[in-house]
């Protein structure tokens, strides 16, 4: 008996399919966020603690960095070549194995600066094919009328992430558990996220492209990029932010240590959440908390503004955040500082969205590693220079300079073909 075609199951099960998917992939990604945070403040720590170097910490930071621009582009045209589940799954596995083996030279006292420096470099190249890899998978795994909301949830988990994931790191490193155990959290967090990507099954298929020569291939994404007015627009105003912006992310570990240490009685029982490390751990996290309110309270404002409004408004958002920090100069900075890191969230809901609603699906994996390329290409530059100006005029000029630099960047873009850029309307798949 010749089976009887229905559209309206066909969609239900790509729908129902799509949901699950964006439930696995939501989940997996806020457990390895997680393990993203509580290194975010690990890491740093453990460089300082070597040598107590602004400019080191920058190095480390620019060498997680520096794969985007070395390797962006080419993991482009992989991406849109080969499938791209598997390419994930080993770069979860190989960030994991990373940090399973500074957890065990680190509790075995045998890690020294050169061998950060090389891990931050292959995390980062992991990190390259992932994120631009997720970024593409994701319009082939969730319909199309769900793609703001699983990028929203995403943002939110980074938030969050970033609320607890400082906090448990530093008690983690002000207790018993210190360094090695702060690297296996962030080893574990990521053998989740492969699961998730493992139990993931798309609901359309990869549109197949002719096989041409690598350079060719990345040439033409870059061409379809620069087709995009308001995309190049973004990626641009991305790069120049990211200049200015990347050392005061780098920094913040050294800015609450030196300029914003709790100076108030603390009760006998809350003692050890501000202890050294611990203190700035607590920073970060109530600044993630309150970035993650934030974006939470402005989810529905979100989906019905300008894709360009919320751009400009991230933008606006993370200078002014860190603005009103350096001017309160104390411990309770974190409530600005969490308006920056909702601007930072909001600026990726944006920017992440644009790019998949914007280009054409055979494109999507070289537009978006083009894009991110340019965009964070300055990361490196930013930190290094940064953070060596730090080491030799102080910490507060730098954050002066970055967060007045990207408040008119944003202002800048007011009337340009991003301002005035739209969500596409499509219908869902």
């Amino acid at each position: 008996m010749r089976a009887v075609h229905q559209p309206h199951l066909d969609g239900l099960r790509r729908s129902t399919r799509g949901a699950r998917n964006s439930r696995s992939i939501v989940l997996g990604q806020a457990a390895s966020l997680l393990g993203d945070y509580v290194a975010y403040l690990t890491l740093p720590l453990y460089v300082l603690s070597l040598n107590d170097s602004a400019t080191e910490l920058g190095f480390t930071a620019a060498l997680e960095t520096l794969p985007l621009l070395l390797f962006g582009l080419v993991a482009g045209a992989l991406l849109d070549r080969y499938t791209i589940k598997p390419i994930l799954i080993a770069a979860d596995l190989v960030r994991a194995g990373v940090f399973l083996m500074l957890a065990i030279g680190t509790a075995s006292g045998t890690v020294e600066l050169p061998l950060v420096l090389a891990s931050a470099f292959a995390v980062g190249t992991m990190s390259v094919f992932f994120d631009s890899g997720l970024q593409t998978l994701l319009p082939r795994a969730v319909p199309d009328s769900l793609l703001v909301g699983v990028n929203s949830r995403i943002a939110l988990s980074r938030t969050f992430a970033f609320t607890v994931g400082p906090a448990l790191g530093g008690v983690i490193i002000a207790t018993s558990g210190g360094f090695p155990l702060a690297f296996g959290v962030q080893a574990a967090t990521f053998l989740v996220s492969a699961l998730s990507i493992l139990s993931v099954r798309t609901i359309s298929s990869r549109i197949a492209t002719a096989t041409r020569p690598l350079l060719p291939s990345v040439v033409s994404g870059v061409k379809e990029l620069l087709a995009l007015r308001p995309l190049v627009v973004a990626t641009l105003a991305a790069s120049f932010a990211n200049l200015v912006f990347a050392p005061l992310e780098t920094l913040l570990v050294v800015y609450v240590r030196d300029y914003a240490p709790p100076t108030f009685a603390i009760p006998d029982a809350f003692t050890l959440l501000f202890k050294d490390q611990a203190a700035i751990g607590l920073f970060l996290g109530v600044q993630g908390l309150i970035g993650t309110l934030l974006l939470l309270a402005s989810s529905r404002l979100a989906a019905k503004a300008r894709i360009g409004h919320l751009f400009i408004g991230g933008l606006v958002l993370m200078g002014a955040g860190f603005g009103g920090m350096l001017m309160m100069g104390n411990f309770f900075g974190f409530i600005p500082a969490g308006f920056s890191l909702a601007g930072v969230g909001t600026v990726n809901i944006a920017f992440v969205t644009s790019r998949q609603r914007l280009s054409p699906p055979e494109y999507l994996g070289r537009i978006t590693a083009a894009s991110r390329t340019v965009a964070y290409a300055t990361l490196p530059i930013g930190t290094v220079i940064g953070t060596a100006i730090a080491q030799r005029v102080g910490v507060q000029p730098v954050y002066q300079v970055g967060a007045v630099s990207v408040i008119i960047v944003g202002l800048l873009l007011l009337p340009t073909t991003l301002g005035r850029l739209s969500f596409p309307r499509r219908l869902a798949a």
